[in-house]
């Protein structure tokens, strides 16, 4: 059993906050004023801040932002909607979209990689009452970091999506598989080194390139909130029974023992949970907690 003291450190944060190397990133508060409230990225292991205002001048609100180290990307609208901004170097710089030139419908960066962009594109086929045309799958593009060509992946079987690989294709480690419906994108893995959770109906596991391993998180549900670096995994389960105290449960790497975390009754089951190299951050509700994690 873990004993962790929660402080509060921000409120009215509306969106999940991240965490990615070093930092944990938060998106801006509602604003109080006309002026845009920042990104907020903290190094956790200096606790140094860097905000970020994306949008400063553009006169709208940027989408939450999302981080994955170097890069944080945002969504600001126009001619070059996405702007990215590299946590090494400190500079700017604008992504143009060429994927919504050819595709008239709502799309929106769902995630960033060390080489490429992750777009999804809205449903926009017809529904069959001669009236709505948002029915049909979500489909996916990707556009490189850098150079913004833009490309739409041909995965072998045994593929996945890889935003960290030039190729924006990466082979996957064995025995792992990928799910059945997925098609490999977007990819239906994070990877902690060469650990792994894997997500079923049935709950949640960790499993290993090269191993057997076939641990289980949580058993028996598929709501969940779930965290993890290369030091710790684990997650918390929405469901619980009447009365009782929301946990999290989880497992050190790569050590693989177990640890257990009863949330305090005023935070619940986090909305999201970001776990750094020192610290665990938590939203519940519009409020921002961190703790200390071992």
């Amino acid at each position: 059993m873990l004993h962790l003291k929660f402080r509060r450190i921000a409120t009215q944060v509306y969106s999940s906050v991240q965490a990615s190397g070093d930092y944990l990133g938060y998106p801006p508060s509602f604003p109080r004023s006309s002026a845009a409230s920042p990104f907020v990225l903290v190094n956790d292991r200096t606790g140094k801040q860097i905000k970020l205002q994306p949008c400063r001048g553009r006169g709208i609100e940027p989408g939450p932002g999302i981080l994955h180290y170097p890069w944080v990307g945002f969504d600001c609208g126009g001619a070059k909607p996405y702007r990215i901004y590299n946590i090494v170097t400190h500079k700017w710089h604008s992504l143009g979209c060429n994927a919504c030139k050819r595709h008239p419908y709502l799309v929106d960066m769902t995630a960033i990689g060390a080489d490429w962009v992750g777009l999804s594109v809205a449903p926009h086929q017809a529904c069959g009452d001669g009236i709505h045309g948002t029915c049909g799958p979500t489909t996916y593009l990707y556009e490189n970091v850098v150079t913004g060509a833009s490309r739409t992946p041909r995965l072998r079987a045994g593929s996945v999506v890889d935003l960290d690989s030039p190729s924006l294709t990466s082979r996957l480690c064995k025995p792992l598989q990928v799910p059945q419906g997925t098609g490999g994108f977007p990819n239906p893995f994070t990877f902690f080194g060469r650990y792994t959770l894997a997500f079923s109906r049935s709950g949640i596991y960790v499993e290993r390139c090269g191993s057997r391993l076939h641990l289980p998180l949580i058993v028996g549900s598929n709501d969940f909130t779930s965290f993890g670096n290369t030091k710790a995994v684990g997650a918390c389960n929405r469901r619980t029974s009447t009365g009782a105290a929301p946990t999290l449960q989880g497992v050190f790497l790569p050590s693989l023992r177990r640890y257990q975390v009863d949330m305090p009754s005023n935070i619940g089951c986090p909305q999201s949970i970001a776990l750094g190299p020192h610290h665990i951050a938590v939203t519940s509700g519009l409020s921002l907690w961190v703790a200390a994690f071992p």
